[in-house]
């Protein structure tokens, strides 16, 4: 019998260049065959090393190279390394990455690239009326890329991100728009007549557009779809959003999800939405759960790696938090500059600001009842520094990243154990270490310990004199609560143990029995 070589099926054919022989892999192999396979030669191939100490392995041209030096990113992280590459070459991806890591940087870098071949391919640069003039003709005007968002902010930071890659690489022309509610649709549709290359939305916004027809033909030529915070995407109260976009489309698409976190519920969905073809799994995803047919006995613990962020639990008397919290930011120990405080409800958020000004503490609140603008205007006090304590619903818990941040503060726990995490991820980014702090009372203690468990984490508290809990108080009032039949252990308003549930949270609790179904 003659000599073979036994070619190796790559799954995703553009990815052959991320691969080299390894002889010694193959001599291994070969020797557990049986000896009716021994004439054969055996050729196994293996990932590349991608180099760690700049982005110059990452198949990226230089003036994107160049881009990064500029913008201070001077080398990968690992989300970045084990992405960009696979995005380059068309593949879908899967990618969890700690907050902080530039799970954004590491899409936004391989996508602009490939947008601005494609434009440098095209004829000279027209006006914008040529364009318009020429898609009116047509009846249509384009999107390439479709970028998924949960929050107007984490849209709106996405946009920034995108336009400073573009500036730092020297790229005029690629037309980048962002849409999202809290804003006059009008001049939304407006901007959308012409030819957009990347389009920014959340999802209920976007609807709202394709539903009065502003964008009649422009997912017909979506080529990539970003999932940008994925489990919030793709969580009950937003799936049906953003399903019913990614349904819109009528071409198949590169599918990108990121997150920090992917929960077992959503995993099923994440895989459906894949599609039939192989997709790469980046970070800490693998292979558990992905699968369509996953069962709730696979759900495992997440170990949640936070090596930039010092967990400090406090146990405290519920009735002592607000003091406890101000004590927190005037601490000259702490030389807290920079702090977010996470409450429960929009009402909290003013009513806890309103509190720390009667102290002299420059605070304002931050919620999802708020016009665009005082959003945009506190949220932009706060980065400028001219504001210290922002106090927030989950609204500002996603992707959003504040500069020279000092502490996260968890006034309040939030309802699911994935949002803690996301939470405490506004610190500890890009290097720089940050104090979560987590107010942890006699009601929400049992909860406290959930999340902890769900999360991998330490479970000790820390008492602090002057502000213990009174048990022989405590074992009264859970006895009154018993007694008015609230069940200490149900997770009620908030996720918060020994509450009664809010009409809020029974519609969230039918869509989750739905999605189950």
């Amino acid at each position: 019998m003659s000599s073979k070589t036994l070619p190796l099926k790559v799954i995703h054919q553009p990815s052959r260049g991320h691969f080299t022989s390894c002889s010694e892999t193959a001599s291994r192999w070969a020797s557990r065959w049986s000896s009716s396979t021994s004439s054969f030669r055996l050729n196994v191939l293996v990932p590349k090393q991608v180099s760690s100490s700049s982005f110059a392995g990452l198949r990226l041209q230089r003036r994107f190279q160049d881009a990064c030096k500029k913008l201070g990113y001077n080398a990968p992280t690992p989300v970045q390394q084990q992405s960009v590459g696979p995005i380059v070459d068309g593949l879908n991806i899967v990618a969890q990455a700690p907050t902080g890591t530039g799970k954004t940087f590491a899409f936004a870098l391989p996508i602009i690239q490939s947008l601005s071949k494609s434009i440098d391919e095209r004829e000279e640069e027209r006006s914008d009326e040529d364009q318009l003039r020429d898609q009116l003709k047509t009846g249509r005007s384009y999107v390439k890329t479709l970028i998924l968002s949960p929050t107007r902010e984490l849209a709106l930071q996405t946009c920034d991100v995108f336009e400073d890659v573009c500036r730092a690489a020297g790229i005029a022309n690629l037309k980048i728009r962002c849409v999202h509610g809290g804003v006059s649709v009008n001049t939304q549709l407006k901007s959308l007549q012409h030819s957009t290359d990347v389009l920014i939305a959340t999802p209920g916004r976007l609807l709202d557009i394709l539903d009065k027809n502003g964008l009649k033909y422009g997912l017909m030529n979506v080529t990539t779809v970003v999932l940008d915070e994925a489990d919030k995407l793709l969580s009950p109260g937003f799936d049906k959003e953003t399903t019913a976009v990614i349904n819109r489309l009528t071409n198949k698409a590169q599918m990108l999800a990121f997150s920090a976190t992917f929960p077992f519920a959503i995993r099923p969905v994440v895989h459906s939405l894949m599609g039939e073809d192989e997709y790469v799994r980046i970070g800490e995803v693998g292979d558990f759960g992905l699968k369509a047919n996953a069962t709730k006995t696979e759900e495992k613990t997440t170990s949640t790696n936070l090596p930039l962020i010092n967990l400090k639990p406090y146990r405290i008397n519920e009735v002592k938090k607000l003091k406890f919290l101000r004590n927190l930011i005037l601490s000259k120990e702490k030389d807290y500059n920079k702090i977010l405080v996470f409450v429960k409800t929009k009402k909290m958020t003013e009513e806890v600001a309103k509190m720390l000004r009667m102290e002299n503490i420059k605070a304002v609140g931050l919620n999802g009842d708020l016009s665009q603008g005082a959003r945009s205007d506190r949220l932009y006090s706060f980065k400028m520094s001219d504001t210290r304590v922002l106090v927030a619903t989950d609204v500002a818990a996603r992707g959003l990243d504040v500069k020279k941040l000092n502490a996260v503060v968890n006034y309040d726990l939030p309802r699911s154990p994935s949002d803690f995490v996301h939470r405490i991820g506004r610190v500890g980014r890009a290097g720089v270490e940050g104090d979560a702090v987590t107010l942890v009372t006699e009601e929400n203690e049992e909860h406290y310990y959930v999340v902890c468990k769900k999360n991998g984490l330490g479970k000790d508290l820390e008492e602090v004199p002057g502000f213990e809990v009174d048990e022989d108080e405590w074992k009264s009032k859970k006895e009154k609560m018993l007694e008015q039949g609230l069940d200490l252990h149900s997770g009620g308003n908030g996720g918060v143990k020994g509450r009664k549930k809010s009409k809020k949270d029974k519609l969230r609790e039918a869509a989750r029995r739905e999605a189950a179904e």
